[in-house]
């Protein structure tokens, strides 16, 4: 997810009763706090309960520079039990796709305007003044588009164009197979370094951690996991993944999260 300074971002959360698992309210309001790069910041998150077990965290972004992590933790303390948890992360920028975009679609009506002039003035007319306006507004998309540092998530086998992994337990994820799982990393800056000696790329599931490997694109970033049998077999649920990268200068990014959905193995029968 792309953000920027000023931007209002809601996110929800949940919790639940530590023994049973049940949708349970916090014994008092879970607290929330914005930290940008790992540290702390003095924005304030605004936290609501919505339902039984179930929160709405709300905050106004501070001054961002593009390449900065921004997320959200909240503590609550459940059936007197406390326990912190990350619900929300993003990665800032000068401007978002659809403001790119509005741009183009504006660059576009311009220079057509401009191409009309060009042909009306075609008699021999000084068209100076047109193409100096035009030069104008190509620099301004090229500003544009050298500033804007995406880190949005694209797909591929085993995993569904919503995001969830099918995962069957047991089976091996080799790219000898091209079964490996991928996800595709839109960064056409390459600000993130995802392949970048000292960057470590993680699929964290709730009952295991697979380390993957980035390869550069033009587009941005690869990043593949190829878990074993053995590492598969050990999953014996659904549960939520996270894949979260800590660069090479320390600083810790949540770029994608969603579903692994277990597919239990099928027992040889004999």
């Amino acid at each position: 997810m792309i953000v920027k300074t000023g931007q209002a971002v809601v996110t929800e959360f949940a919790t639940a009763h530590p023994a049973t698992g049940a949708a349970t309210d916090a014994d008092a309001l879970p607290t929330g706090t914005l930290t940008v790069n790992g540290v702390d910041d003095a924005a304030v998150v605004t936290v609501a309960n919505v339902t039984t077990g179930r929160y709405k965290a709300s905050v106004t972004l501070p001054t961002l520079a593009a390449g900065d992590c921004v997320a959200i933790i909240i503590a609550a303390t459940v059936d007197g039990i406390a326990g912190t948890d990350k619900v929300w992360e993003a990665i800032a920028d000068t401007a978002r796709i659809s403001e790119v975009n509005a741009a183009v679609v504006d660059v576009d009506t311009e220079i057509a305007a401009l191409v009309t002039a060009v042909i009306t003035n075609a008699a021999g007319v000084d068209i100076a003044a047109d193409i100096i306006a035009l030069k104008a507004v190509a620099d301004a998309v090229k500003l544009i588009t050298d500033t804007l540092t995406a880190a949005s998530i694209t797909v591929t086998s085993p995993v569904a164009e919503s995001g969830t992994i099918t995962i069957y337990t047991g089976d091996d994820y080799s790219s000898d197979e091209a079964r490996q799982i991928s996800l595709a990393v839109v960064d056409a800056t390459h600000l993130l370094l995802l392949d970048a000696v000292g960057c470590t790329n993680r699929l964290k599931l709730g009952q295991a951690t697979w380390e993957g490997t980035a390869t550069e694109t033009v587009a941005g970033y690869t990043v593949v996991w190829e878990p074993t049998a053995a590492q598969t077999a050990a999953i014996t649920r659904s549960q939520t993944y996270e894949f979260e990268a800590t660069l090479a200068n320390g600083h810790v990014c949540t770029l994608a999260r969603g579903q692994a959905t277990r597919v239990a193995d099928i027992p040889v029968v004999t």
